[in-house]
């Protein structure tokens, strides 16, 4: 009797595929034919799954946006559980914010870290139509962290929390990235996969960084 076939489904090795060429080349760089091409099916079975090039793209959005967000979530709640009765310090909101991306990027596997890759590339990327849709899927999460923050800054104005934390935003997507800029600005010292070196500073650096612009 044979083993039952327990490896990938035809739909899952067009988004592994996809996933992963979207990462690397980004959406205008990859066509479908290199797609399937490299998931090892016909080409005409991506648009039986899925449709055109842009349905695939959100797709492959979609598919890990939920484990992911939730994941997030329920780091900021667990946050918020240990600070009792006090709003959660700002710092700690930050790491609840950021580490469950990091922890998938280093330890949840080539997908999950050409998903990451593929998240970074498309928010530096401004593909307004794509973007839009990705923020959507994670708006739920940074509203909330936002909202703890101005429960910890009460001076701070609405303003101010959303400047700041789109300024965190942007540099904890150019960590997400890998680039090569910091160890090149810091002659090696500092290498783009030390997250928890990274992280370490990140937090208290923005924290002091929403302290400081409250009034503004």
């Amino acid at each position: 009797m044979n083993a039952p076939d327990t490896g990938p489904t035809t739909r899952d090795r067009i988004l592994n595929a996809a996933e992963r060429l979207f990462a690397q080349r980004g959406y205008y760089g990859v066509t479908i034919r290199q797609i399937t091409r490299e998931a090892g099916v016909d080409v005409a079975l991506a648009s039986y799954y899925f449709g055109p090039k842009a349905d695939l793209f959100r797709a492959v959005l979609e598919r890990r946006a939920e484990e992911l967000h939730g994941a997030i979530l329920a780091s900021i709640d667990a946050v918020e559980k240990r600070a009792g009765d006090r709003p959660p310090g700002v710092e700690s909101l930050i790491r609840a914010f950021a580490q469950p991306s990091i922890d998938r990027l280093v330890r949840g596997g080539e997908g999950w870290r050409d998903y990451i890759h593929m998240m970074a590339g498309l928010y530096s990327s401004q593909q307004s139509e794509f973007l839009v849709a990705m923020n959507d899927m994670y708006t739920p999460a940074m509203r909330r962290v936002m909202e703890l923050i101005r429960l910890s800054i009460p001076t701070a104005s609405e303003r101010s929390v959303t400047l700041s934390f789109y300024m965190l935003l942007t540099a904890v997507i150019s960590i997400y990235s890998e680039t090569v800029g910091l160890e090149r600005l810091s002659n090696g010292t500092i290498h783009p996969t030390d997250f928890d070196a990274i992280l370490d500073h990140l937090a208290p650096f923005f924290a002091a960084g929403f302290h400081r612009m409250a009034s503004v």
